[in-house]
């Protein structure tokens, strides 16, 4: 995965946004043990509670408001965008 073969860039990115050490993990518990109002089998099922197929957005936030979006970077963009990224390691 492509989280895989960056790992070395975004581990340090994520651990310095998140301030936490490298090493930490995040784990998500979906167990819905112990949510009152569920079907007797436990399974949330959204056809029969009335709804239709639903879809999902993942929205990714840019904090590089001094650059435009690399099709639109010429090349002195390029290099300012690299030296200020580098201060960053």
């Amino acid at each position: 995965a492509d989280y895989d073969r960056f790992k070395p860039f975004f581990s340090k990115v994520l651990a310095g946004y998140h301030k936490v050490d490298e090493s930490a993990t995040h784990e998500n518990d979906w167990s819905l043990e112990g949510i009152e109002g569920l079907p007797d089998d436990g399974q949330l099922d959204l056809e029969k509670l009335g709804f239709g197929p639903l879809s999902m957005r993942v929205r990714v936030g840019r904090n590089l408001a001094d650059f435009p979006l690399p099709g639109a970077m010429s090349r002195g963009d390029r290099v300012t965008l690299e030296k200020k990224m580098c201060e960053a390691f």
